[in-house]
Formats: C-alpha cells, structure tokens, sequence
C-alpha cells in the first residue's frame, strides 16, 4: 500500500472520499464524481483515540469490500482538540490503521476470480504534513 500527505487532492471517480457527513448515521455511497463516506455526526460527539482508529478500520474494510483501491482522508474533519493530538499525529494514526486494516494473511487461501480486494494507495490531504505519513509496515 502506498500513503501519501498531500495539501489538496481532487478525487477521482473510482475513488473513495470520506466526509463529514450530516446525518447521523454512517453513509457509504456513489455519487457521479466518485465514492463517498459520510461519517455520522453522531460518531463526532463521543470520540475517543479508540474509536477513531476503530472507524479507519471499519472504512478500509467496507472500500474493500466495494473494491475501492484508493482512499482519500482529510485529516482537518477529525477533531483535533478532543482527540488530544497533533495534525501529524492523526495523519499518523489514519496511515498506521490503514495498513493493519488492509493487510490479510493470505497465503493459504483459494484466490478468487478478481483477486483479493486490497486498497492501493491511500492519500492523507492535510493543510500542515507534507512528507509521506508512514513507510508501510508490511
């Protein structure tokens, strides 16, 4: 998997875009431009480093299962203040729980058709981090 820091990005239409979303609950859907995640306004008010990560999980394993192979994240929606982290930081966490949630031991398994589903790339956009987030660790 490749992790970049990026300053701004425009999504392409196979690509996944996780938002802020309005409701309350979780929404994943396409839209003429690309795929989106909209994360519930719910999730915002009970936020702990924990659940955090748990939702990065979560989102790379629901793009994997609609065959997204690249993800887009802007660091700027998750709160900083109530996390008690840096931008650097979060941008750390989104690249280290990509790469737990991406990889699969896969070596004993029947491969499908189409492969296994994996993410590709995933890009951080992030107004202060311009250097690759995380070497991958796999």
């Amino acid at each position: 998997m490749k992790i970049l820091a990026k300053k701004s990005y425009t999504p392409k239409p196979t690509e996944l875009v996780i938002r802020k979303g309005t409701e309350s609950q979780d929404d994943f859907f396409r839209t003429k431009s690309s795929y989106e995640y909209h994360i519930g306004k719910d999730w915002f008010r009970h936020i702990e480093l924990k659940s955090f990560q748990a939702l990065v999980r979560c989102i790379v394993q629901q793009a994997k299962q609609k065959h997204v192979a690249t993800l887009i994240f802007d660091s700027s929606i998750f709160p900083i203040k109530k996390l008690h982290l840096s931008e650097k930081d979060i941008v750390q966490h989104i690249a280290t729980q990509c790469e737990l949630a991406n990889y699969e031991h896969n070596r004993f398994k029947t491969k499908p058709k189409g492969g296994f589903p994996e993410i590709k790339q995933v890009i951080i956009v992030s107004k202060s981090v311009l250097t690759p987030a995380m070497p991958p660790i796999f």
